[in-house]
């Protein structure tokens, strides 16, 4: 693309570029259907979440979190009373990890796993007894238990009747009953439930702001009547899993409770314990007393932003608590620098990839001043790092697998620093890795059947910048886009809480001397008229080549072309001053690969990548 800045690496020009219900499909992710999960499962189970713990595995890079689980059937595979399902992500200490899409459990949920061996090295200061298990397709690979409702919902789907149409529809795949392991059945299970909803004592539900904000503190006000004189729980639409189920603010998001009124911050949670993690999103609102009976509001509360939070008790003497995250001064120079993969970078099958990736990057430091760089350099990482913010595609059979199903995540770690006002929780580390197979569309030609690159790049750079889930089709940070969908502008409402971090990212905290604030991005980010028509005016030609390129500028007069390889170094400089509008460039002794060729017409150029075969 175009730049007016000088030219000292190749990069410098190119971050410029810029009784099923269908629920929908999340924004990184596609549709694997329940054939497809149990044929490529291992083991097939009905259980509960009976305690959840987190823990560094054995090289000290990432945090997982081992999810116990009770088995009650099994439909596939061996037959075990305990299992531990283990996920990427947790908290460990003042040091934590969130993946983006991954599946988040907590103590008391029940439902459907489909699951493969876990091959993690857990290390030997880890005391796992049980079996080890992850979760075939992530988030999409558990089927939770609405069991008031008898519903069973995962992100794409919703099936009413969890023993008529669940169990009925995992039998028709499996072409065999089911092995019971402990007593649940499920038939007087639903039927308790459904006795203690309908005796239901909360009535009458309203809050007040009808929109607010999730993650920032923000405090809604509930009336009616039955809540009773002990405080209960206060349940939202979990954003995180397409809205379905309710997940319930911490007790200590409640701020008072009385028979007719309650108080409760709006909730993200991360925590430390065995809660139930979640992400308030858009929905109806749901009351529980403390003899456990509940009603929901038949208004539904809009969500326009969500931030990212930490919760837990740090042992620091506020309790437990929920604390907003936020940036700093990364790498010394007020910021983040990301790096991306060589193959990324180079792969030619996506040859179009990092341009796609370089316009939603510029699209959100230029509108929040979000003080991120691209590296000049590369690196052969490809899976998650800690000391470097990796931008990469997946490789199959490694730890950088994308579980099935996921067409990208961001993977984020931060550190707490304590503070007399208690923790600040700020970002250490950033990595997104994009699906190698997925049929990309980047922005030209047709999109039938393809997912828009750029709009999943925009998504999960949102959840760097510390933005979470919302159910709102207008923001950037909806939980769904479908095949052919595109959303590349950025929203107020995502705008306006990515601020928000920003604000708070460039404090500067004089309790935590680790913490050195952000400070803002000040690049050029707006194109000229004269620019754009450059850019379109240009042609370059034939891509691939084996010889020669064709130099077309009718509508401009060049002044020189130089030919960069992928390191940023110098290959050739061409004076065209004095020529026509039609160059030809020749390249019979230019090895193999791929080049950057940046045209110059008076203060502007252009970058254009070929390949030469």
């Amino acid at each position: 693309m175009i730049n007016k800045l000088p030219f000292k690496f190749i990069f410098t020009a190119l971050v410029f570029f810029m009784s099923i219900t269908t629920v929908s499909s999340q924004v990184s992710l596609k549709e694997i259907s329940l054939k497809d999960q149990i044929g490529n499962s291992s083991l097939v189970v009905e259980g509960k979440v009976i305690a959840k713990k987190s823990f560094w595995d054995a090289d000290h890079k990432m945090i997982y979190t081992a999810y116990t689980i009770d088995v009650y059937k099994v439909f596939k595979g061996e037959s075990y009373k305990q299992i531990e399902v283990i996920v990427k992500g947790g908290i460990v200490g003042l040091n934590a990890f969130i993946v983006s899409h991954g599946l988040k459990l907590g103590k008391g949920l029940t439902g459907v796993f489909t699951l493969n061996e876990s091959n993690l090295n857990i290390g030997l200061t880890n005391t796992i007894s049980a079996k080890t298990y992850k979760v075939y397709s992530g988030v999409q690979g558990f089927y939770n238990y609405n069991l008031s409702d008898d519903i069973a919902t995962n992100p794409f789907s919703e099936r009413k009747g969890i023993k008529s149409t669940l169990y009925e529809d995992i039998i028709k795949v499996t072409k065999k009953n089911y092995k019971i392991v402990s007593n649940f059945d499920i038939d007087s299970v639903v039927k308790k439930s459904t006795q203690k909803k309908s005796s239901s004592t909360p009535t009458g539900i309203t809050f007040s702001p009808t929109t607010i904000s999730a993650g920032t503190g923000s405090v809604l006000t509930i009336q009616g009547s039955g809540f009773g004189s002990t405080q209960g729980k206060v349940g939202f639409r979990d954003s995180d899993s397409a809205g379905s189920p309710f997940f319930d603010a911490l007790d200590t998001h409640v701020l008072s409770w009385s028979d007719n009124l309650i108080t409760v911050e709006v909730p993200v949670i991360l925590s430390n314990d065995d809660n139930i993690d979640g992400t308030a999103g858009t929905g109806n609102i749901r009351v529980t007393d403390s003899e456990g009976s509940s009603n929901t509001s038949s208004a539904v509360l809009s969500i326009s932003y969500s931030e990212i939070n930490v919760s837990g008790d740090f042992g620091v003497g506020d309790g437990f608590k929920s604390y907003q995250t936020q940036h700093h001064n990364n790498n010394g120079s007020g910021g983040y620098t990301w790096i991306m993969e060589n193959d990324f970078f180079n792969e030619l099958t996506h040859a179009d990839a990092p341009d796609a990736f370089l316009r939603a990057f510029n699209n959100w430091r230029c509108e929040t001043k979000v003080n991120w760089e691209i590296s000049n350099t590369f690196t052969n990482t490809s899976v998650i790092s800690t000391s470097e913010n990796i931008i990469s595609f997946d490789y199959d059979g490694t730890d950088g697998e994308l579980d099935a199903g996921i067409l990208g995540t961001c993977t984020y770690g931060f550190s707490g620093s304590v503070c007399s006002s208690g923790i600040v929780w700020y970002v250490t580390d950033i990595d997104i890795v994009f699906d190698r197979e997925t049929n990309w569309y980047f922005g030209t030609g047709d999109i039938t059947n393809k997912f828009d690159f750029e709009t999943v790049a925009l998504h999960e750079l949102g959840h760097g910048h510390q933005l979470g889930h919302v159910i709102n089709t207008s923001n950037v940070m909806h939980f769904s886009i479908g095949e052919e969908n595109i959303n590349t502008i950025l929203d107020t409402n995502s705008i306006t809480g990515a601020n928000d971090v920003q604000t708070r990212s460039v404090f500067s905290h004089s309790c935590a001397p680790a913490i050195s604030p952000m400070t803002e991005y000040t690049g050029n980010c707006e194109l000229s008229v004269e620019d754009i028509n450059l850019e379109n005016s240009v042609s370059v030609y034939p891509n691939p080549t084996k010889q020669k390129i064709y130099i077309d500028s009718p509508s401009y007069s060049l002044d020189r072309i130089e030919i960069y390889d992928v390191s940023g170094r110098l290959i050739s400089q061409i004076d065209v001053s004095n020529s026509s509008n039609f160059n030809t460039i020749n390249l019979e002794n230019t090895s193999k690969g791929m080049y950057f060729v940046n045209i110059y017409s008076g203060v502007n150029f252009i970058t254009k990548k070929i390949v030469v075969e």
